[in-house]
């Protein structure tokens, strides 16, 4: 797997999802019920499944475009070649195979997986402990009544013998896929609300993961495009939006935007730039740059001639029409 098409990109988040559905519903679920230790428990496990992915995604990142500056003449050695890279623990299946196939492929391979592996485990957890706050905070804005039956202890029904159901247990174990047998549901607590309630916590699933792998992928080729040996060969950077029916018009409108890949990063550009944004940093030639005229008669970036092209995508810069708002 070289992560070098939407095919590779796409098994990678169907594994990461596969791998990661269970422990994300626990996460939700221990959240709901107010289970304090198993929901620090089921975060650290699910924050760690995702760093794994987003090592694995960046390294894909910077793997495709150190093939193209490869493909341009630039020439490297590694001097960790003959070194095994240190990998127990960190990926398993569909990850252990892409990472194979990047031997070779990257300098400094092994320190760069040190470095990813320190800096996004880190990254990980934090995302796995807002992904089950914001998933909650939907589910209590699309059901009023999950949200009642979060906000209440018990709930006691029968004449002669009471029976006490905990709201909050039923609403976990919904979550988990798992929605009981509690037929005698209070009015303001509807079924088909508690038996939606596990797909509709993939589907945040999926959300998260395609958003956080997109974003590691491009950091890595933005990343990758920034060093002084990429930058010879491969000097400017696009972003290259997906133009298909299901891309929205400001985005549509901001393709083909370009910079240095230092600009890109310094201007927070890097996709995805709103929710299920598809867009890539694509690296730019010389070639490509000569042909766009961006570049001086010494080969140097012409500044001037990068705003010209970019026209009415720094306007939409300016007035905040891209990124998406709102989105971080």
């Amino acid at each position: 797997m070289t992560l070098s098409s939407s095919e590779e990109m796409s098994a990678l988040l169907a594994a990461a999802i596969d791998r990661s559905s269970p422990v994300f519903r626990e996460s939700v679920a221990t959240l709901a019920e107010g289970d304090v230790e198993g929901h620090a428990s089921s975060v650290r496990e699910l924050g760690d499944s995702i760093a794994r992915g987003l090592v694995v995604s960046s390294l894909g990142g910077r793997a495709s475009v150190w093939d193209e500056a490869s493909a341009e003449g630039v020439e490297w050695r590694d001097e960790y070649e003959r070194d095994e890279v240190r990998v127990e623990g960190l990926v398993t299946g569909v990850f252990r195979d892409a990472l194979e196939d990047f031997r070779g492929r990257i300098p400094r391979l092994r320190s760069t997986v040190d470095e990813l592996r320190h800096r996004l485990g880190t990254v990980g957890r934090a995302i796995a402990a807002q992904a089950s706050r914001e998933f909650l905070g939907v589910l209590r804005a699309r059901h009023e009544g999950i949200a009642r039956s979060l906000d209440s202890s018990f709930w006691v029904t029968g004449a002669d013998l009471p029976t006490t159901v905990d709201l909050r247990r039923l609403v976990g174990g919904a979550i988990r896929g798992e929605p009981g047998d509690v037929t005698d549901l209070p009015e303001f607590l509807d079924r088909a609300a508690l038996e939606g309630a596990g797909h509709l916590a993939d589907a945040h699933l999926e959300t998260v993961w395609r958003n956080n792998l997109q974003r590691s992928y491009n950091d890595g080729r933005v990343d990758a495009q920034d060093s002084p040996e990429v930058r010879t060969v491969l000097p400017l950077t696009m972003i290259d939006e997906v133009r298909d029916s299901r891309t929205r018009e400001t985005h549509r409108r901001f393709d083909g935007y370009i910079n240095t890949p230092g600009e890109i990063r310094r201007r927070r550009l890097v996709p995805p730039n709103g929710h299920r944004c598809r867009a890539t940093a694509r690296a730019l030639t010389r070639a490509d740059c000569r042909r766009r005229g961006l570049l001086r008669p010494d080969g140097s970036v012409d500044p001037d001639a990068v705003i010209r092209h970019n026209g009415h995508r720094e306007d939409m810069l300016r007035a905040g029409e891209y990124p998406d708002p709102g989105f971080v």
